[in-house]
């Protein structure tokens, strides 16, 4: 019996530190229709040579056909993401293509490059990309927030999505020569578990287990 209580404290502190770990909650699926809706425009007299949702639904894709213009790729979720159970919720994504982009794009107008924006807290935009930031865009790049806030950009959503959902997020691209491309892919939000119930459960018997043994401590001292 004498075990018991050491036995749950080690089941409590490793819960405890599982916990601490970032976990998969979601992977992007654009190709569902109840959850994204995505849509390519062709502006002037681009030609669309098949851009959109690539990967079997896990990218996007900007690649404009002949014409002058440009060709716009915008994925916005209509559905909602849960994230019960998670906190501190953060988006991971790929980036790769080819051509010369110069990341100046007027959306829906002209130039090229992307942004990933939420009002709930995610903000990527690629927008006057230059130095390092620009170089990692041309050469292609796995995002995740440490290294997007290296470039100023921001892959944390806000705490008000934490242990709920996530109701809006919006992906654009856009390319305006040919034969540029861009392609965003392995689009993953993780987050960090919720202190298991196991584990509440376990402080709660370590608890009563204390107020035990004090009761039979101090009925032995009379």
């Amino acid at each position: 019996m004498r075990s018991l209580p050491l036995m749950l404290a080690v089941l409590v502190i490793a819960s405890i530190n599982q916990s601490a770990k970032a976990a998969l909650v979601h992977t992007i699926d654009f190709s569902d229709g109840a959850m994204w809706n995505v849509n390519t425009t062709l502006i002037g007299s681009a030609t669309d040579p098949g851009a959109g949702v690539i990967g079997g639904g896990g990218g996007l894709r900007a690649t404009k056909g002949n014409g002058t213009g440009a060709l716009l790729v915008e994925a916005t979720l209509i559905g909602t993401i849960d994230t019960t159970g998670f906190h501190s919720l953060q988006l991971f994504f790929t980036n790769s293509g080819a051509g010369t982009k110069e990341f100046d794009a007027v959306f829906g107008t002209s130039g090229d490059g992307f942004d990933i924006t939420s009002t709930e807290g995610v903000d990527f935009d690629t927008i006057g990309a230059a130095g390092g930031f620009l170089t990692s865009l041309n050469t292609g790049q796995t995002w995740n927030p440490t290294n997007a806030a290296t470039a100023g950009q921001d892959l944390t959503f806000d705490a008000i999505v934490d242990n709920g959902s996530i109701t809006n997020l919006v992906i654009r691209l856009q390319v305006n020569a040919n034969p540029e491309i861009i392609d965003l892919t392995g689009f993953q939000i993780m987050g960090t578990p919720e202190p298991s119930s196991m584990a509440l459960m376990g402080v709660g018997l370590l608890s009563a287990l204390g107020v035990r043994r004090r009761r039979r401590a101090s009925k032995a001292d009379v």
